[in-house]
């Protein structure tokens, strides 16, 4: 017998499409649902090389996003993990003159003014319940936006300067009270290719 809600047997579907069948057993009854999870070791591959191959992008290209798109990119933030799924976050866009005007509250104004939008997430904080937990919930919740971001050929710049300023910008959003700036992220479609980036070698993080 399983307690309901646990995950029971994930079946190998053959070798070679390494397909799996996960199926959710309730009080050792015949399974309730059954999810398919198409999955092999090419896809495996390329997630990991759209993880590396991201990078910040400072210059964007004079061409509008489709609120649609955005819209995607958000729905990837709010399956992010978090504690107890509180979900803690909020989001904001901003474009045209409402972006332009927080510019003025970085000094790297000309990222957000090149943008052709901006997303802002906040922590919600009547939804918090460990300030730790929900912080690290938030960083989820940005990864996998900027994984989005690139996904579609788009980039992102994740400001980090410009929350020196936050009780400023709650004053000009005029947002609610229990709402904190966590984020902001300047998005549009890349004016060039960016370069490398190098990160430290896995041997050296690795703790024994």
């Amino acid at each position: 017998m399983c307690k309901k809600g646990t995950f029971l047997n994930v079946v190998d579907m053959g070798e070679e499409s390494l397909d799996w069948k996960w199926e959710l057993y309730y009080n050792g009854n015949k399974p309730k649902n059954l999810f398919r999870l198409g999955f092999n070791r090419e896809n495996e591959m390329d997630i990991l090389e759209l993880i590396k191959a991201r990078r910040s992008i400072r210059e964007f290209k004079s061409k509008d996003i489709d609120e649609e798109i955005v819209d995607e990119i958000l729905e990837a933030g709010r399956w992010a993990p978090s504690g107890l799924n509180n979900q803690p976050w909020k989001f904001m866009v901003l474009k045209g003159e409402d972006k332009n005007s927080l510019a003025e509250y970085t000094k790297y104004f000309d990222i957000i003014k090149g943008a052709n939008k901006i997303i802002m997430v906040f922590l919600n904080n009547e939804d918090s319940y460990n300030r730790d937990k929900d912080l690290m919930a938030i960083g989820a919740c940005i990864q996998n936006i900027l994984i989005s971001i690139h996904s579609k050929g788009l980039g992102a710049c994740w400001l980090g300067e410009i929350l020196n300023q936050k009780d400023q910008i709650h004053k000009f959003l005029k947002t609610s009270q229990n709402l904190e700036l966590a984020a902001v992220l300047a998005l549009g479609y890349p004016h060039d290719s960016s370069s490398g980036s190098k990160r430290k070698k896995l041997k050296d993080l690795i703790i024994k």
